[in-house]
């Protein structure tokens, strides 16, 4: 694309000044490699972290081609955005990570907006108010406010990209897609920057002739909707059923020290971290990798990472999850609850080795031929294409 145009990605969370390195997490690596897009289509590139700081205390770095700036977070997102709107002029390309930022686009047509799936599909236990967990009716009620809340922002959102066909899915039937050809939609799911090549894949297949001795990763940010403490039980209970399998937990989060606490003892456990740029490369250690998402979750960066890895990908049957696998075919999937994941792990360590590197080996072809970087590089460009040409 042959232009100077100016593009600003607008997001809450993405950078560490201190490591000089984005932060973990699927929509910390998917802005990375948008900006890099950007930078590579020539675009005068910057991502805008919304803080809560004083404007002498926010920071700017140059990282692989583009601006990271912190930008002082007024009362709500709108003033900030607004704010940024400004002192850009209204010039150039604005990209907003999330429209659960609750930013009106007010008929701004060089504006795109992210869907990362549905962020409001929790269940009932996981509701935030003591009365709504205690009180279905009032938990419907709860929900119901939140649909329409998120119908009416919908509307204000303007373009927009979503990475799974579960919010899309869920539009549909709950109110409409706008087709009138102002406000613009696709969806363009996630994807996998480095494949490790697939005679690496090969050989460590050959290698497994032992599932009994499997290494499983959990590699996500510790919280409770990425199912943290879920699998930590689970792995608790598989760790008495197999006592020669060997469990990494990977990443940081709120809910690390709980997990830590729940696997306390366990001689075949691990706790890590890893740079998210070596997502990948980190995943080619293990066999099994689990995704035990129990609410909204996209089509979700770690397990097309881990995938691409060699991993035989278990997941749990959430939001854009289920765009990925097909149970018994590419990976298992399960519900997110304690006994149906152990069961599913349990399945794959007692299979078959032969079946267990044919499901691998059509895990790792899903990843190269449907959710490439070079596929959603082009997607992403066209999509910016027809944006361009409204205003």
């Amino acid at each position: 694309m042959n232009t100077t145009m100016k593009a600003s990605i607008i997001t809450y969370r993405f950078f560490d000044f201190n490591t000089n390195s984005v932060k973990i997490g699927g929509a910390e690596t998917y802005i990375n490699d948008l900006a890099e897009l950007l930078v590579k289509s020539n675009f005068d590139t910057s991502v805008i972290v919304f803080e809560k700081k004083p404007v002498i205390e926010c920071k700017q770095e140059l990282f692989h081609g583009f601006k990271v700036r912190e930008f002082p977070k007024i009362k709500k997102n709108q003033d900030s955005f607004d704010s940024v709107y400004a002192e850009r002029n209204g010039e150039g390309l604005f990209i907003i990570l999330s429209d659960d930022m609750g930013i009106d686009v007010k008929g701004r047509h060089n504006i795109i907006t992210i869907q990362h799936g549905i962020c409001w599909d929790y269940p009932q236990s996981y509701a935030l108010r003591k009365a709504i967990r205690k009180y279905s009716l009032m938990f419907s009620l709860y929900k119901l406010r939140q649909n329409l809340k998120r119908i009416r922002q919908n509307r204000k959102s303007g373009n927009m990209v979503c990475v799974d066909y579960n919010y899309y899915n869920w539009l549909t039937a709950s109110y409409e897609i706008s087709t009138d050809g102002v406000n613009l939609m696709k969806v363009i799911p996630n994807h996998v920057q480095k494949m490790i090549p697939f005679v690496q894949i090969e050989e460590k297949l050959q290698q497994m002739n032992d599932l009994s001795k499997a290494k499983l990763i959990f590699a996500r940010r510790m919280t409770d909707y990425r199912g943290t403490l879920l699998f930590a039980h689970v792995a608790k209970r598989l760790l008495k059923v197999f006592p020669n399998i060997n469990i990494t937990m990977a990443g940081e989060g709120p809910l690390l020290d709980d997990a830590k606490s729940i696997l306390k003892g366990e001689k075949n456990v691990h706790f890590t971290k890893y740079n998210s740029e070596n997502s990948t490369q980190f995943h080619q250690q293990f066999d099994i990798a689990v995704v035990p998402t129990i609410y909204s979750e996209g089509t979700s960066l770690s397990l097309l990472e881990a995938m691409a890895a060699g991993c035989f990908p278990v997941a749990t049957h959430v939001g854009g999850l289920t765009n990925i696998l097909i149970d018994n075919f590419n990976g298992k999937l399960c519900y997110p609850d304690e006994d149906s994941i152990f069961d599913a792990i349990k399945s794959v360590i007692q299979m078959d080795v032969k079946d267990f590197r044919r499901i691998v080996q059509l895990s790792y072809e899903t990843v190269q031929r449907s959710f490439s970087q070079d596929k959603w590089e082009t997607e992403w460009l066209n999509f910016i294409h027809d944006v361009m040409g409204q205003f």
